[in-house]
């Protein structure tokens, strides 16, 4: 009860000290909780899988060069090297050709005779890919993909497209008309293997060997038998090569699941990608949080301390127990900090129903978390605890007589104390403020960047097979539309890496790697690529066998003589005609720009299609009026086609999405930071305005001005900014270098930003100690004196 009591003490007689830091202490846990959760979301990928710690992803090294790694094997190297060892229980591939097979529209043909439209991506497996990512077959045939052009696909898809009956047995065309076999249970979003319909081919229907399209993982009879497994590997490897181009360049390397997420640097890689460090400093950047506010707390609770000593030793000399005084003291403090975290699940409740869950990856949600929820609760007795340590012992460590004498000033050391306090979280505020500005600059900055193309006024939209086909008279159809300028077709999205096919070309005898995309004669002009040197390719161009290529800036311009693919000995022609402007970014803006040609052949686009349709809008038209009549002459050609349309420079931004939210992360916690600082600052104000009234007093006696009292009180706070700013600044500029540099285009270390940090500091730190000491200093000084 005297806990209860002291606290109510507190809250009635310190109302505005004590409530701003329950609130400062109450954003801390909010930011502590929602940042934890995506810290925990981002460092357990894959963990669901109880087969993660003995699973991996095989991939080929070039001994010469480990940085040059290949993920991706043709299904006969797979098949070989699959039964290399004893220790491999299960073995399968996975299609990389992922955005070939991505969006793709499906048709379900009901019992009334309607047919109804899906897209979802398919990925070929074999069989054991069950077990290699434990998945969990709810309902049908456990080996279903055992079965050629079977599928299984996840509980979701299955409640949507078949919500008043089982999925299982039902048929559907795509390359094949393919059976569900099996439903499984949606995998965690924070997994590598997303929730695909997963099927399987007829043995007869492989592949070439020189197609190297799929990724290759085995699960083991345990993690200790990797090493051998990979030796054994390694020879069955040389020997497949033995005598060909590949003889004795690639070694074998095992990288385990559960190190996928945090694996960059190699190529054709489908999976998601995340960065340790980033998401260590997310989990950082949390702990910061938390400790601005235990000190500004710890401030508050020390600030309080001399004007509570003469209430606590009046209890020491009515017999009270110093110990029990202490843990009073302490309890107090935790009961304060107990709230708060109440508080703070309340808003994180409140925030998991609004639109700010969307900036999130990870569901931010209390049932979905409730480890993250004990483990906040459990820092926040510690915060409490700690907050309650220093003035419990400080209140009581004087005898009750010195105590009782009257006014009872903090000493020379403890104002020291709160200042050093008070300047820790004026360092962690000014990291993340400038840490927030050059993060959203550099977010700004890319999105902004001049790709060299134009994504303003054109939209892309995946196409079926069927439509391709009809792609002459959809192109008719839609040109028809007075918005439209023209329509052109390509493999895949513009502007994402990740989802390029990857060719060797023989360049003067070298093997070159070259990420190729097939597109229409007109590809370029739709999209306002300009070629530079040579020509574009050209309407006529179809009438020829040859296979034509405009390369970006940094191929070899010495090669306008035709070349040979290295594509298995066929006498193929491949002819190099043109170059685009070096200024053309292809690629994501992390990575230099590699080898990159777009590719035209009029048959080999027939044949294989081209799965995304590129329609140009004209300047000044209604963009979205545009849309709806490319829908409609899409349904005009096929009523069943989803028609899903996307604005191209809106499907780029999609690329650097996770930045953007780290953006906002660091934005929220600068301000978080601040405010929580400046609570602080009001907090250690409030009381010196309480001890040095009678010092005010005297000083307007002897004729000092208002002004001459707030420059007094703002000196120490100025040069606590200050002496703050200069020792944040080489830590936040090692921060600042190591964000930017993950990126090839990148903004430069501004110096304004480092400026305009400081003057925002000092303008707030300013305005926040005038505010409070305005009514001190214009109080009649005779009045002070008698208050005294």
């Amino acid at each position: 009860m005297n806990i209860f009591y002291n606290f109510f003490i507190t809250l009635k007689r310190y109302t505005t000290s004590a409530v701003l830091n329950i609130i400062g202490l109450s954003l801390a846990f909010v930011a502590f909780i929602v940042l934890s959760i995506q810290f925990s979301f981002e460092r357990g990928y894959d963990t669901y899988n109880r087969n993660a710690e003995r699973t991996y992803r095989i991939s080929m090294v070039d001994r010469k060069d480990a940085s040059h790694e290949m993920n991706a094997f043709s299904q006969q190297i797979i098949d070989k090297l699959s039964t290399s060892s004893p220790y491999i229980k299960a073995a399968t591939m996975y299609d990389g050709a992922i955005d070939w097979n991505k969006n793709q529209p499906i048709k379900i043909t009901r019992p009334n005779g309607g047919i109804e439209s899906f897209e979802t991506d398919f990925v070929q497996v074999y069989d054991p890919f069950i077990t290699i990512a434990d998945i969990n077959i709810i309902e049908g045939d456990l080996h279903a993909l055992e079965k050629p052009w079977n599928v299984i696909i996840p509980e979701s898809m299955a409640k949507t497209m078949f919500p008043n009956e089982s999925a299982i047995g039902n048929t559907f065309m795509w390359k094949e008309q393919c059976t569900i076999g099996a439903v499984y249970e949606d995998l965690p979003a924070n997994s590598i293997f997303k929730n695909n319909f997963f099927y399987a081919r007829p043995d007869d229907k492989k592949f070439g060997e020189n197609q190297f399209n799929f990724f290759f993982f085995v699960t083991l009879n345990g993690p200790q038998n990797a090493a051998d497994v990979a030796t054994q590997m390694d020879h069955d490897l040389q020997e497949y090569f033995k005598g060909s181009d590949y003889d004795s360049i690639f070694e074998i390397k095992m990288t385990p699941l559960l190190d996928l997420y945090y694996t960059t640097g190699t190529s054709e890689d489908f999976t998601d990608k995340g960065n340790k460090t980033k998401t260590n400093i997310m989990f950082a950047i949390a702990f910061l949080i938390i400790i601005i506010a235990t000190v500004n707390y710890i401030n508050f609770a020390s600030s309080m301390a001399p004007l509570k000593i003469k209430m606590m030793n009046i209890q020491r000399i009515m017999g009270a127990n110093l110990w029990k005084l202490r843990w009073s003291i302490i309890l107090e403090s935790v009961l304060i900090a107990l709230i708060s975290f109440v508080i703070a699940v309340i808003i994180v409740w409140a925030l998991s129903s609004s639109s700010f869950a969307n900036l999130w990856i990870a569901v931010i949600s209390i049932t979905s978390n409730v480890a993250t929820i004990v483990k906040t609760a459990c820092v926040a007795l510690i915060v409490g605890f700690l907050a309650g340590l220093y003035p419990a012992f400080y209140m009581t460590s004087f005898t009750p007589v010195v105590a009782l004498k009257g006014s009872f000033a903090m000493s020379p050391r403890g104002k020291v104390y709160c200042s050093v306090l008070l300047g820790f979280q004026y360092v962690i505020s000014i990291v993340l403020i400038i840490a927030a500005l050059f993060v959203n600059l550099q977010n700004r900055y890319v999105s902004q960047y001049n790709l060299g193309y134009d994504k303003e006024q054109v939209v892309v939209m995946k196409i079926s097979p069927e439509l391709y086909q009809n792609h002459q008279s959809l192109s008719a159809e839609i040109k028809a539309n007075n918005e439209v300028e023209d329509v052109a077709y390509a493999e895949s999205k513009l502007g994402s890496r990740k989802y390029y096919q990857n060719w060797g070309f023989l360049l003067h005898g070298e093997k070159c790697e070259t990420n190729i995309m097939m597109v229409s004669n007109n590809f370029l002009d739709v999209i306002g690529i300009p070629v530079v040197e040579g020509r574009n390719f050209r309407s006529e161009d179809a009438l020829q066998s040859k296979y034509f290529l405009i390369f970006n800036d940094v191929s070899p311009k010495e090669d306008k003589t035709p070349i040979a693919v290295d594509d298995g000995g066929n006498d193929d022609e491949f002819q190099v005609i043109g170059f685009m402007d070096h200024s053309v970014q292809l690629q994501t803006l992390y990575v230099t720009e590699n080898p990159f040609a777009f590719f035209y052949n009029e048959e080999m686009n027939n044949t294989y299609g081209l799965s995304y349709m590129y329609v140009k809008i004209k300047k000044g038209a209604d963009k979205f009026k545009a849309i709806e009549n490319i829908q409609k002459s899409v349904k005009k050609i096929d009523p069943t086609d989803l028609a899903n349309i996307e604005f191209l420079d809106a499907q780029l931004n999609e690329l650097y999405q996770k930045d953007q939210r780290v953006g906002y992360l660091t934005t929220i916690a600068s301000f978080l930071a601040i405010f929580i600082s400046l609570i602080g600052v009001f907090g250690v104000v409030l009381f010196e305005m309480q001890f040095r009234r009678r010092e005010i007093g005297i000083r307007r006696v002897l004729g000092a001005t208002v002004k001459e009292i707030l420059v007094l009180f703002n000196k120490k706070f100025v040069f606590i900014s200050l002496i703050s700013f200069v020792i944040a600044l080489p830590i936040v500029i090692y921060i600042v270098n190591y964000w930017i540099s993950s990126f090839h285009y990148r903004i430069p270390i501004y110096w304004w930003v480092f400026a305009l940090t400081l003057v925002i500091i000092l303008i707030i730190t300013f305005l926040t100690v005038t505010m409070r000491c305005w009514k001190a200093a214009n109080d009649d000084p005779v009045d002070s004196l008698k208050k005294e």
